[in-house]
């Protein structure tokens, strides 16, 4: 598996000439708008591969040469400041962090100025420029005793589109060439439905650098023990890079063949293939091929005549996600290219449907994490259709027609329900049906979903910006959300996050609490928010 990044760096310093008797910036320099445009240095890559600091000194000299990304050292250093954060913006695909340093009226006087870079160390640099007026011409910055100097330094972090259909759902990566920590080489197998530790298997990577391509390798064995199940993404968790399958150029299926689905016993119909939304299916009963049966959408073969006692059922299809079992290993390995160009082509994530319920557009956020709007019960489902269809009748039902808030979120497509629809009811109520991880399935209309919990993390995440509290994306009530005691009960929501034996619950006293409870309480003041996760589109 690979990926190249094509993370493009530029490095732009700008210098204020201040005159010490004034107190005001010298006109004279400021027409002529020194400036240096720099080259990323091979020392750069070879920081950044070893995930090491390379940006926390601007160094200065008075040489002059041709610029070549071999050197590691101004033509003539003269010294160097320490950099000091003037701005910081982390964003995709741009990120701009400005750093500055100050030469004061009694240092390094009587030099001239004709070149700078910035570094982790005092001598050392990773970018190297020529200080040039507006125009582009060669200028000296004279360093005097009636003169302080302002160095602006800012790194320009560009992140391309990725290919192989890999995305970003985190800030790892991105944080760290803005002076964050270096991302740690954890990778993971994940379901897509929870983020919740049950249901992501990882591990720590084995990593070598190859300086030359400026690239690094991450490579790990997943082992028997690890992620039995379908495998819907594999992800540089320290880097927040995801392949989401099936992918070109990663994972596009696999053929089954004699699959044992179970035994026939003259009574059961029903019988459950071991992975999700496959194709080409045969059912053999005995050895023999039948078309007596129906393939539903939560994966299940129900025939028409129970098979009669001891006859084996197998199953031969294609998988559309990687299939992960007890019986098998799975290697990966990650080859990040830095410092590449535009891939073409860029692979992108599958469209989403235009007729999925609610609005279309999003009115805040982005694709990792933002908010469409409201959708009505009547356009989507209400609460106690959605418990019929789960089997879920622990607690009491309520709220029925709240409706829904749809999201993006990590590239998904959710909806949350807008109020709690049952209360007096346990974490293990829910959890029995599969409603906490997203076991269980359920159609609406010819859209399949998956049904969950939120996690505490998606809470702050994803019911703050709507709270009137913060009101980044809408401005909703602690009453419009019943997330206060106050406007009855079910004002603690359940989520799948663990605290040692009992799980977390948000809500109760403030939009804002978080606290835990006993899995198998039924207190009233707890409640079941269910979470629906688009999955895919069944054919009309």
């Amino acid at each position: 598996m690979k990926v190249n990044l094509g993370v493009r760096f530029h490095n732009r310093f700008d210098f204020v000439i201040t005159d010490v008797s004034t107190g005001e910036v010298s006109r004279a320099y400021a027409a002529l708008k020194p400036q240096a445009e720099n080259i990323v240095l091979n020392r750069m890559y070879e920081r950044l591969l070893g995930g090491n600091p390379f940006f926390s000194n601007i160094v200065f000299g008075t040489g002059d040469g041709t610029l070549d990304p071999s050197r590691t050292t101004l033509f003539n250093r003269l010294g160097y400041v320490s950099a000091q954060l003037e701005s910081l913006v982390r964003s995709y695909p741009t990120s701009i962090w400005t750093q500055v340093g100050r030469l004061e009226s009694h240092e390094y006087n009587d030099n001239d100025l004709t070149e700078v870079g910035i570094s982790e160390t005092t001598t050392n640099i990773n970018t190297h420029a020529k200080i040039t007026d507006s125009e582009g011409n060669p200028l000296t910055v004279p360093k005097r005793s009636n003169i302080i100097i302002d160095i602006y330094a800012t790194v320009y972090a560009e992140v391309y589109s990725v290919d192989s259909g890999c995305f970003f759902y985190g800030d790892g990566l991105r944080n760290y060439l803005t002076g964050a920590s270096a991302p740690n080489n954890v990778i993971a197998l994940n379901d897509l439905l929870s983020q919740e530790s049950e249901r992501i298997s990882t591990l720590t990577a084995s990593k070598s650098t190859n300086l030359s391509e400026k690239s690094m390798t991450l490579s790990g064995n997943f082992s028997v023990y690890d992620f039995n199940r379908d495998v819907k993404a594999i992800d540089w968790v320290g880097g927040g890079l995801r392949w989401k399958l099936p992918r070109p150029g990663v994972y596009t299926g696999t053929n089954k063949t004699n699959v044992e689905i179970g035994t026939g016993d003259g009574i059961n119909k029903t019988f459950e293939l071991p992975n999700q939304e496959v194709t080409s299916l045969t059912i053999r009963v005995d050895g023999v091929v039948t078309s007596a049966f129906e393939h539903t959408f939560d994966d299940k073969v129900v025939f028409d005549t129970a098979p009669a006692d001891g006859l084996l059922i197998t199953a031969d299809y294609t998988t559309k996600y990687m299939p992960k079992d007890e019986f098998h290993e799975l290697p990966i390995t990650m080859k990040i290219t830095f410092g590449a160009s535009q891939p073409s082509p860029v692979v992108p994530d599958p469209t989403m449907p235009n007729d999925l319920p609610g609005p279309q557009t999003l009115s805040g956020g982005d694709e990792s994490g933002g908010y469409f709007g409201e959708v009505s019960a009547l356009d989507l489902i209400s609460g106690e259709d959605l418990c019929n269809a789960i089997g879920l009748t622990a607690g009491t039902l309520q709220e029925s027609d709240a409706g829904w808030l749809k999201y993006y979120n990590n590239d998904e497509i959710i909806y949350i329900a807008k109020r709690t629809f049952r209360h007096t009811i346990s974490w293990n109520d829910i959890n029995t049906v599969g409603a906490i991880f997203g076991d269980k399935k359920i159609a609406v209309g010819n859209h399949v979903f998956a049904v969950r919990a939120l996690s505490t993390a998606e809470w702050n995440k994803l019911i703050y910006p709507v709270h009137v509290n913060y009101g980044t994306w809408a401005s909703f009530t602690d009453a419009d959300l019943r997330v206060h005691y106050t406007y009855g009960n079910g004002s603690r929501t359940w989520t799948s996050t663990p605290s040692g034996s009992n799980r977390h619950y948000r809500g109760f006293n403030s939009v804002e609490l978080s606290n835990s409870d006993d899995p198998s309480s039924a207190d009233s003041r707890n409640g079941f928010r269910p979470v629906l996760v688009y999955l895919y589109t069944l054919p009309s």
